[in-house]
């Protein structure tokens, strides 16, 4: 019996895993990017950095203990607000990954609008 419970907890297990790969490949698709690129731990990170214009040298500080923790709020601050959202779903998400994540992957009311400098390099760029 014991054997069952153990073989259930790996399907479940490597199930979640197998769908918040899907959930970071959408997000990342949402964001303009690649898919495959929200998949690969560290590349991940330094491309969410490039994509928030924070520098890249902050994946450093993620291995240190507590610091990290301040450069992961902010980190998913920038990232929220290149969704148009504001503190609270930074609250949100810090917290509640698990339920946040899903659905900024999947609604259709989410989009990524980057930020406005962003949108004003694209406007000068057509004028040229």
């Amino acid at each position: 019996m014991a054997s069952i419970g153990i073989l259930v907890f790996i399907i479940l297990y490597f199930g979640f895993i197998a769908f918040f790969l899907f959930v970071q490949y959408r997000i990342y698709q949402k964001m303009g990017r690649k898919g495959w690129e929200g998949i690969i731990p560290i590349y991940s990170l330094v491309v969410l950095l490039e994509l928030i214009k924070k520098p890249t040298y902050w994946v450093a500080f993620m291995f240190i203990p507590l610091v990290n923790i301040y450069f992961a709020v902010v980190i998913i601050n920038e990232q929220m607000k290149g969704f148009g959202k504001d503190s609270t779903w930074t609250v949100l998400y810090f917290f509640f990954s698990p339920i946040v994540a899903p659905i900024i992957a999947f609604s259709n009311d989410i989009q990524w609008i980057g930020f406005e400098e962003d949108r004003i390099e694209e406007i000068d760029q057509i004028g040229q």
